[in-house]
């Protein structure tokens, strides 16, 4: 086995990386590197000795570092640099896509490749207006929030003045809501499905996310031929390699919705169990190969 040289781009208190992905790496015999970019400076940022010592290595992982908000255009030229210097890239697909962590960009990219998505407003309106086109009660997104967070219900429209104060001059996704009793969730390695799980929200709760006490399932045969086939559609819409896609079930009608894309799974013990697959060694497997030709 070709013993390679890895550049992981992630915080350094990123768990999934420093504990789980690179002791994987690095007891099969490669050289593992997590480099943090986000404190240097915007000014000759390609010219920083960091990013300079990237051309270095077999492959470059690009995880977090540089917040998409403020730093797209840094992660554009990042990309740029080892594209023109050969440098295998994951998940490095911003000059295409550098709206990729917008909610907004996702459902509409999402819709525009075929994918039903709920029915969704995505500039600010009246609540009367929302509640015409949307119905009650109707889901409240922050743009640019995670792990449920920023993710609200709105049944009255005392609701949506509290809401809406919680988020003065944020960007915000309105969208109809589904009802479910979970979403499938898929991992995706460049466009074949690796594993299929579900994430039932916790009692009291209509968001299907781990960090909001979600229970991580196992997925039957009910419905994964039909969950696989708009994994891959999903692939096709954004072109990333790593990525898990979630899809909302309508218990109502048996319809499947696309709800996000997330470009950084946990990987964790939860999801291996509910899966039955080595999360963690399936994707050191896929840098190996990567690299081998």
């Amino acid at each position: 086995m070709r013993l390679l040289r890895i550049a992981i781009l992630a915080q350094l208190d990123s768990v999934t990386i420093t504990e789980k992905l690179a002791p994987v790496l690095r007891g099969r015999g490669h050289e593992v590197d997590i480099i943090d970019l986000s404190n240097l400076p915007e000014k000759g940022f390609i010219l920083q000795q960091e990013i300079q010592s990237l051309v270095s290595y077999n492959v470059v992982y690009y995880r977090t570092g540089l917040n998409p908000n403020s730093n797209s255009r840094r992660i554009v030229l990042l990309e740029e640099f080892l594209k023109k210097s050969s440098v295998k890239m994951v998940n490095l697909n911003y000059t295409k896509y550098p709206q990729i962590h917008s909610k907004s960009f996702e459902a509409q990219q999402a819709k525009k490749h075929g994918l039903e998505i709920p029915a969704s407003v995505f500039l600010p309106t009246s609540f009367l207006k929302l509640s015409e086109s949307l119905g009650l009660p109707f889901i409240v997104k922050n743009n640019f929030g995670t792990n449920g967070k920023g993710v609200h219900m709105v049944k009255d429209a005392k609701d949506f003045v509290r809401i809406q104060n919680l988020y003065p001059n944020k960007q915000l996704l309105y969208q109809s809501f589904i009802p479910h009793d979970f979403e499938y969730r898929v991992h995706v390695t460049d466009g074949a499905v690796d594993y299929v799980y579900k994430k039932a929200p916790a009692d009291g709760d209509f968001r299907s996310n781990e960090a909001q006490g979600a229970l991580m399932l196992a997925a039957g045969p009910e419905h994964r031929q039909k969950v696989m086939e708009l994994a891959v559609k999903t692939y096709k819409a954004f072109e990333f390699n790593l990525f898990v896609a979630d899809f909302m079930l309508d218990k109502n009608s048996d319809k499947f919705y696309f709800t996000e894309i997330n470009l950084n799974p946990g990987w964790g013990d939860i999801e291996e169990d509910a899966t039955g697959v080595d999360l963690i060694n399936l994707n050191a497997d896929y840098f190996e190969k990567i690299c081998s030709t």
